[in-house]
């Protein structure tokens, strides 16, 4: 049991499947690099477990600049899958995360993309027997990338395909990251079927901004997928149904910069939360929100964060 700020009354830990992290605050994929970026930034005992930069078999420039766009309430990114590809994260990316999950107790989740089922499975298996990786979050859901990634996230049998996949080629602890684009409680419910063992939800959803003066996208994809606060009931909704779908445990993500912003999804059915966007304007934000956390559940008198899981009290809507 892990409390940051040494309140052994409060336990912050939540059990995810076959996972335990000390806390329910997680760092998301894309958003942290692949952890030791923010080394000396954070206050590490917030973090329950890293999820690395989207990874590829081969590595990826990712789309050209300009990939990022501030917007009111949020961010638009297309960076396109920019990643060192899966031979140099094994020499070079995973010796800091080994060390972090042994100082820490968190745990190390890889998140992977790939452009046919053929390769998910390949780079799968590349990572299957790797010591240090808890897990893996296969991206069903980037919408900056032309092929692969949304394209199987949009429907229930593109997620079952991939799923039942990846299950077949690993032992270890499998989240599928859902899309926007996508009926969640279909997609929801047919990753379930397929051998996933949690849900991430969600990705970001496509959007677009224009410059006025020279008439052209502020992106040089066009579109890109928003996240940050603007985003955040989108998803916040989409736990709330997938909850409603299956039994899997649900990582929130969306918006989350605050404890307030978590519990509302803890309420809503989602057992821990992914911080992204608010780590690029505040590198702690992740341990902000867990502090918030840990003073939510001691103002109610709550003594464990998994006591609060799904508490949402709704009422039925009445008919005239």
């Amino acid at each position: 049991m892990i409390d940051i700020d040494g309140n052994d009354a409060i336990d912050l830990g939540v059990t995810l499947g076959s996972l335990d992290w000390p806390t329910p605050v997680a760092l998301a994929s894309g958003t942290c690099g692949y952890g030791e970026e923010l080394d000396g930034l954070i206050d590490w005992s917030a973090v329950g477990a890293i999820f690395t930069k989207g990874l590829s078999l081969a590595p990826r420039a990712g789309n050209p600049a300009p990939r990022i766009w501030e917007t009111p309430s949020g961010m638009l990114n297309a960076i396109g899958l920019e990643n060192v590809g899966v031979a140099a994260f094994l020499r070079d990316k995973m010796p800091f995360l080994r060390r972090w999950r042994a100082e820490h107790g968190g745990c190390v989740i890889v998140n992977l993309f790939a452009t046919s089922v053929q390769e998910y499975v390949e780079l799968t298996r590349r990572l299957d027997d790797v010591d240090g990786i808890d897990g893996i979050e296969i991206n069903l859901s980037c919408p900056n990338v032309s092929e692969g990634g949304i394209e199987f996230g949009r429907t229930a049998a593109g997620c079952a395909r991939v799923t039942a996949a990846v299950r077949g080629a690993t032992r270890k602890w499998i989240a599928v990251k859902l899309t926007p684009a996508s009926v969640v409680a279909e997609v929801a419910g047919a990753s379930a079927d397929a051998g996933a063992d949690a849900l991430s939800v969600a990705n970001t959803i496509p959007a677009m901004a224009i410059d006025i003066q020279s008439r052209r996208p502020r992106l040089w994809r066009v579109t890109g997928g928003l996240s940050g606060p603007a985003f955040r009931p989108i998803a916040l909704r989409m736990v709330y149904e997938a909850r409603r779908a299956c039994a899997l445990p649900i990582i929130g993500i969306g918006g989350i910069a605050r404890g307030e912003d978590a519990v509302e999804f803890m309420l809503a059915g989602a057992t821990a939360v992914q911080v992204g966007t608010a780590t690029f304007t505040n590198p702690n934000a992740a341990a902000e929100v867990c502090r918030g956390v840990r003073g939510y559940l001691a103002s109610q008198g709550e003594v464990a964060a998994r006591d609060i899981v799904g508490t949402l009290a709704t009422q039925e809507p009445q008919t005239h």
